[in-house]
C-alpha cells in the first residue's frame, strides 16, 4: 500500500496526516474537539476509522465552544463569536455513518458541517476544509 501526503499539506513536510492510498478508498478530514479526541471517552469508537493523524489545528474563524449537559463539549455554529478552537485533526475513512450515529445527527443532537481549519505551524500551517460536529440545538 503506497503512502501519499494529503493534498492540503506541502509534500516536503513530514506531516502526520499521511493517507494510505488503496484502490477505491476515499478519506475525509474530521476536526475533533471533545470526547472524540485522543485520551477521551469516545476516541476508541473512531480509532479503527482513523487512517492517519493526529495533527494539531485550529479553526480559522472564532466559534463558541462550551461545556454542555453532562460536561460534554459543544461547538456552536455562530461564526465570529467566541475564540479560535484548537484541537485535533484526523484523516478517517469516508463513511461518517458511525460518527453520525454517535453524535446523534439523525435525532438533531449535532449536525456535521464543513469547517475551515488551519494546521499548526509544525504540521505545515496550511488552511483546509474538514468536517466538524456542531451542536444542532441550543437553549439559552
Amino acid at each position: 500500500m503506497a503512502h501519499i501526503i494529503h493534498p492540503f499539506f506541502p509534500s516536503s513536510h513530514n506531516s502526520p496526516l499521511k493517507m494510505s492510498a488503496g484502490a477505491g478508498h476515499s478519506h475525509s478530514l474530521i476536526f475533533t474537539y471533545g470526547t472524540l479526541k485522543r485520551g477521551f471517552s469516545n476516541h476508541s469508537l473512531i480509532q479503527d476509522l482513523i487512517t492517519a493523524g493526529n495533527a494539531a489545528c485550529r479553526t480559522t474563524t472564532h466559534f463558541p465552544l462550551f461545556s454542555g449537559p453532562y460536561c460534554i463539549p459543544s461547538l456552536l455554529n455562530f461564526p465570529d463569536v467566541g475564540h479560535h478552537v484548537s484541537n485535533e485533526l484526523y484523516i478517517v475513512s469516508a463513511s461518517f455513518h458511525r460518527l453520525d450515529e454517535l453524535e446523534g445527527t439523525d435525532c438533531n443532537h449535532y449536525k456535521r458541517l464543513p469547517i475551515e481549519i488551519e494546521a499548526a505551524a509544525h504540521d505545515g500551517g496550511e488552511r483546509m476544509w474538514a468536517e466538524a460536529y456542531f451542536t444542532h440545538r441550543y437553549k439559552v
